[in-house]
């Protein structure tokens, strides 16, 4: 049921041209060192319990993007994981929008571009592109490997126009906010 509801809530954000990101992908059941917790899961497992609800929100509601987790599953970082985000988000469920690290949680960004993360968050400045451009170089990973993840992030970037809408006021039009020079006097109570 929660994950019939997540859908319908990602359907609802996107039809206002509205990108949604479910979270955390995948089997993120700790807060306690969960950017070192591993998570050692059989297929089965992680397939019926941790990743159902998932691919229900993807296949039904097409999310622009999701946001993996900090941890491990079975010795890897989500953010890395090529099975996890190749072999069954992109290949089993067709998912097509950008992976995005939760904040911090990349670990290896050529690594995680390679094997099927978009975006980076936060976005650290040039190093992250300097470290993919000198993975490339160096033969770590290959162009074709970085075409989704640029793929992806341009879709991500430019919604259909169907479900675009304007703003109800042309940009240049709306008024300039003033703010005073001091703040407001506190009330004598305070």
């Amino acid at each position: 049921m929660r994950a019939r509801m997540a859908a319908a809530y990602v359907r609802g954000i996107q039809k206002k041209g509205i990108a949604a990101c479910p979270k955390h992908f995948a089997a993120n059941n700790q807060e306690l060192r969960r950017m070192a917790s591993n998570s050692v899961l059989d297929e089965r497992t992680l397939r019926e319990i941790y990743l159902t609800g998932f691919e229900i929100v993807v296949k039904e509601a097409h999310p622009k993007s999701i946001m993996s987790s900090y941890n491990l599953i079975n010795g890897t970082y989500a953010n890395e994981n090529p099975h996890l985000l190749l072999d069954i988000l992109r290949k089993d469920w067709g998912f097509d929008g950008a992976v995005v690290t939760d904040w911090g949680g990349s670990n290896d960004h050529a690594l995680g571009v390679k094997n099927g993360s978009t975006l980076e968050m936060p976005c650290p400045g040039g190093d992250s592109i300097r470290e993919l451009m000198k993975a490339v170089k160096n033969g770590k990973v290959t162009e074709a490997d970085s075409t989704p993840a640029s793929t992806s992030c341009w879709s991500w970037c430019s919604p259909p126009t169907r479900q675009w809408r304007k703003p109800p006021v042309p940009l240049t039009r709306l008024s300039t906010t003033y703010w005073p020079a001091a703040p407001p006097p506190r009330a004598s109570c305070c």
